[in-house]
């Protein structure tokens, strides 16, 4: 639903900062809770307040660190709960949060600087730490937070998905527990469940993979710990000048996985340089848009990596002579799969394959069916959001577009921004029959995406031209049509005619 910003409308991102700053100036202050300090209105004697109910978390990271700084935030609040400048080991003390704060947004980071130091289980010795490892949760008692290159994955694209394209400085209050549980669902595809535990084996030059036992009752704790271990060893393997295989697999998968899947790209407009671990292809065709079409056009993708992690995954084993030690489970890790082959589970609701691969479908429609009044082949009710069951139609275009004198940002929730100078144009794709497709040629799959205000009269559009996924201009303008051509536009003075 697009708004120019020469009129009175806001988003209803906007109106909640709007509401939390009125909130904060009737109140004098913003905080957490309610404040024992403040008595502005009270003159009453001081009487002590019995002590909030609190609940307890703890971080690990199964990497023995050094001379680091680890911060805990609760979104909402500029100051962490937690902070240590000089954190050395593998984990805090459980630190207590008030009861209050259940069910809210957590993130942390590591920091590592030029005195930090970290052991890598791969070349068995400690090697220096810069960077940020990242993890985010919501608060629940009991919690155990892992730093891991898992954790960073999640953090990079649960921002993503909360509304964030600035990922060196993101809005953590936009996070909802909806994001977070999304992006742990796909990043855990990827990654095959490498990482995914809080009792990771400790390593540091005094522990290390000897502690690790095959217990056939509970097979996730060594699968997953060998899985990882794999993973950095293929890091090792790719990259044999790597610094820190820990950190630099971190950072550099989260990065490919800002766009959910592990293809060697990220989102449009990202210029942050990263390494890959694959280059898997694009998906053009919407008329191969289903799951099983999606995995045959990914399989050599997916097979590739899945057999190289597997040989990486079983050379690890081999070197820790597992197969002398966990004898049971180095023979699970010689017989189990790394990647899937084949469709299990409803293919009507289940969109990616388990390995790597882009799985996002194409940009675009087939068939030659026409909305009420549109000139082309037409799709209406655009989806943007698929952190419900619904798939998103727009993945590709997710990001920020510079075109000609235009830029045009796309949110994972489909809030899009167009501006060019000092006009600035807003909108939302939200499943509306104003939020439409036409489809202008098949040959060169070109397209023109329809978002409009249908509520206003006359309605009022943002049209954005795409071709092979790429914007390639945008206009601005109210049409009588609910599903307008290019020439069906009318323009104001406020309204953006081309970005040229």
């Amino acid at each position: 639903m697009p708004s120019k910003t020469t009129k009175d409308v806001m988003t209803m991102s906007s109106l909640r900062h709007l509401s939390i700053a009125l909130c904060c100036a009737t109140l004098m202050a913003c905080g957490g809770g309610g404040s024992g300090t403040s008595r502005s209105q009270d003159n009453s004697t001081d009487t002590e307040q019995p002590a909030e109910d609190t609940v307890s978390m703890n971080v690990l990271i199964p990497m023995h660190v050094k001379n680091a700084t680890l911060k805990v935030y609760l979104a909402g609040k500029s100051d962490p709960i937690y902070s240590q400048s000089n954190f050395t080991g593998f984990e805090t003390a459980d630190i207590d949060v008030a009861q209050s704060e259940l069910n809210k947004v957590l993130v942390v980071e590591l920091i590592g600087n030029d005195s930090s130091t970290m052991f890598d289980p791969i070349k068995q010795t400690d090697v220096p730490f810069q960077g940020t490892l990242h993890a985010v949760n919501t608060m629940k008692n009991n919690l155990s937070i892992v730093l891991s290159p898992l954790s960073e994955a999640v953090y990079q694209r649960t921002i993503l998905r909360a509304g964030n394209l600035d990922f060196s400085a993101p809005d953590w209050d936009l996070i909802e527990s909806k994001h977070i549980s999304k992006s742990v669902t796909e990043v855990n595809t990827v990654f095959n469940q490498a990482f995914n535990l809080t009792n990771f084996t400790k390593f540091s030059h005094s522990q290390s993979i000897r502690a690790l036992s095959y217990d056939s009752k509970n097979e996730k704790n060594y699968v997953n710990t060998m899985l990882g271990l794999g993973m950095l060893n293929l890091w090792q393997q790719r990259y044999p000048n790597s610094v820190n295989n820990y950190v630099e697999l971190a950072t550099n998968i989260g990065i490919d996985l800002r766009d959910g899947s592990l293809d060697g790209r990220t989102i449009q407009g990202d210029d942050s340089t990263f390494q890959k671990l694959v280059d898997a292809p694009r998906n053009t065709d919407p008329s191969k848009n289903s799951l099983e079409d999606i995995g045959a056009v990914q399989a050599t993708i997916r097979r590739s990596f899945g057999e190289d992690l597997k040989q990486a995954t079983l050379d690890y084993a081999t070197q820790s002579y597992q197969q002398i030690t966990n004898t049971d489970g180095f023979e699970l890790l010689s017989d189990m799969d790394y990647y899937q082959t084949e469709i299990f589970g409803n293919s009507s609701t289940i969109y990616r394959w388990f390995g790597a691969g882009d799985y996002r479908p194409a940009f675009g429609f087939t068939g030659n069916a026409t909305c009420t009044s549109s000139a082309y082949p037409c799709l209406q009710g655009l989806n943007a959001d698929d952190t419900g069951t619904e798939r998103s139609q727009i993945e590709y275009l997710i990001g920020t577009h510079k075109v000609q004198n235009c830029q045009i940002e796309i949110l994972a929730s489909g809030d899009v921004t167009l501006s060019k100078g000092n006009k600035v144009i807003i909108g939302q794709i939200n499943r509306d029959q104003s939020d439409n497709l036409l489809r202008l040629d098949t040959a060169t799959q070109s397209y023109l995406l329809n978002i409009g205000a249908g509520e206003i009269i006359p309605p009022h559009f943002i049209q954005l031209e795409v071709k092979n996924a790429q914007i390639v201009d945008a206009h601005t303008g109210n049409s009588q049509n609910k599903f307008p051509s290019l020439q069906d536009l009318s323009f104001d003075d406020d309204d953006i005619q081309s970005c040229s």
